[in-house]
């Protein structure tokens, strides 16, 4: 019995000496996806007599640890300019749960399943989600439903497109996007020049003050007239990205006309 002990001790001694025999071990390293980025999600309640909110702002994963900072859409129990802090854990499967903090006594928790679409042809959507939500506490206690949620790609690049005022007047529109962010509040930004056509206030124009989170996209523009526009609209998940949105004019010979039109990347 004492010889076949020792040869079971020794045996692992042997092996491990042996050449190249580390090659042969399996990395067992668990593997995630890299979901960090602008979120959207939309929140269809299961009761569907009243639209879900739709939240938006950054989350930041790695090893499967996800945290961020969302705000609210649409929402009677959360203000749009409230942060809503988020955590919560992503599997090597793709299972992503997340918690938020108690926010007006409230406390929203969804689950599901996120990808991230890594080489995506699409020049959109860069992540999806599908799952559920639970609200507890608060003035919205007792939601729940369904969650369909996307990580949207930056706004960088050149954009071009028209705007319609309500006057009937088209204006092109050429702008050079450089998105920035996040800040503390999970909120993006842009930056860049916009140039105009057709227009008989204004030829050019810098962005001034900024803000994404999720899907929305809401623009300050310092026009070469002196005067403001103001342009708020939605990031659209189309291919090639699109901008949709609403603008006004403030201030200079254009004061008060209003309108809305698509901006498309080039």
């Amino acid at each position: 019995m004492r010889c076949f002990v020792a040869i079971f001790l020794v045996l692992p001694v042997i092996l491990a000496g042996c050449g190249g025999s580390s090659s042969g071990v399996l990395n067992t390293s668990p593997v995630y996806a890299d979901l960090s980025g602008n979120w959207n999600f939309i929140l269809t309640p299961s009761n569907q007599l009243s639209f879900g909110p739709i939240l938006g702002g950054y989350l930041a994963s790695a090893n499967g640890s996800v945290a961020g900072t969302l705000h609210a859409n649409g929402s009677s129990c959360y203000p749009v300019t409230q942060d809503i802090p988020v955590m919560g854990s992503v599997t090597p499967a793709g299972v992503l749960t997340l918690r938020s903090a108690t926010v007006a006594g409230q406390i929203l928790s969804m689950s599901g399943n996120a990808f991230a679409l890594t080489g995506s042809s699409s020049d959109a959507i860069s992540g999806v989600f599908s799952g559920t939500y639970t609200i507890s506490g608060g003035c919205a206690a007792g939601e729940n439903g369904t969650v369909a949620g996307t990580l949207i790609s930056p706004v960088n690049g050149d954009y071009a497109g028209s705007l319609r005022s309500d006057s009937g007047l088209s204006i092109g529109v050429n702008f050079d996007a450089t998105q920035t962010g996040p800040n503390a509040d999970g909120e993006y930004g842009v930056s860049g020049t916009v140039s105009f056509s057709g227009s008989p206030c204004f030829s050019t124009g810098t962005i001034t003050s900024s803000t994404i989170y999720g899907q929305f996209i809401d623009v300050t523009i310092a026009a070469s007239n002196g005067g403001t526009m103001q342009f708020t609209g939605e990031i659209l998940d189309t291919e090639p990205m699109t901008i949709d949105g609403l603008y006004s004019m403030t201030a200079g010979n254009c004061a008060g006309d209003l309108g809305g039109g698509t901006l498309t990347k080039l």
